[in-house]
């Protein structure tokens, strides 16, 4: 594997480590709301709402769980890709697939958040971010990876 990709690679695994602590986070304030302290900026800026609305639960599992689940997933099969233990394209493909139905998803969340519970959660916001940082990485290393 170049070089190119393997930095690639870390990076992509760097990224998605850090959504799972988020998602950690997050998971964690669901279940106690003393710690969005921190995210209450203001009246719109305010984690807390968010995560305790009824469209932070998906089928009773907060949806921070299935972020981390996702995430913890990417990093996985990041470091799988990375050690050479996976060399198909297909599973390449695989994961961009999952990374554009995330997004996909963010942007439903991220529509309840502006347009139905009118507060925005800035760690869902940022997990937004780095799940379209992942489709950038992924299609990157696609074309490294061609090469």
């Amino acid at each position: 594997m170049k070089k190119n990709a393997k930095s690639l690679l870390k990076f992509f695994m760097a990224l998605n480590f850090l959504a799972v602590l988020i998602t950690i986070y997050l998971t964690m304030m669901h279940y106690d709301n003393s710690l969005a302290e921190p995210c209450q900026l203001n009246s719109f800026l305010d984690c807390g709402v968010v995560n305790k609305s009824k469209y932070s639960l998906l089928f009773g599992i907060p949806v921070s769980v299935l972020g981390l689940l996702n995430y913890t997933f990417l990093v996985i099969s990041a470091l799988v890709i990375y050690l050479e233990k996976i060399k198909s394209k297909k599973f390449l493909n695989f994961l961009i697939a999952i990374v554009v139905f995330g997004i996909g998803f963010s942007l439903y969340l991220t529509y309840i958040e502006f347009f139905v519970i009118r507060a925005a959660c800035i760690l869902c916001l940022a997990q937004q971010v780095i799940i379209i940082m992942d489709l950038v990485a992924l299609l990157a290393l696609k074309r490294y990876l061609k090469e």
